[in-house]
C-alpha cells in the first residue's frame, strides 16, 4: 500500500477523493484523527459510494478507500 504524507499535497478532502481503492492510504498524526473522520464523514455524505477505514497505530492515523 502506497502510504500517502499530508504534508506534501493539497487539502485532506482532495486527497480522500483521489485515494485508489485498496492500494494507498493517507496518513496523519494521532492528534488529527478527530479532524480526518469529520472530513471523512463529509465526503461520504457528497458521495454515497465512497467507503473507508481507518487504523491507529504508532501515533498515527492511517485512512484507505475500500469502496
Amino acid at each position: 500500500m502506497t502510504i500517502i504524507n499530508k504534508i506534501l499535497q493539497p487539502g485532506i478532502r482532495e486527497l480522500l477523493l483521489a485515494l485508489e481503492l485498496n492500494t494507498q492510504c493517507l496518513v496523519l498524526p494521532e492528534a488529527r484523527a478527530p479532524y480526518l473522520r469529520g472530513r471523512i464523514s463529509a465526503v461520504q455524505k457528497e458521495n454515497n459510494s465512497m467507503k473507508f477505514r481507518t487504523k491507529i497505530e504508532n501515533g498515527h492515523i492511517y485512512a484507505w478507500r475500500i469502496c
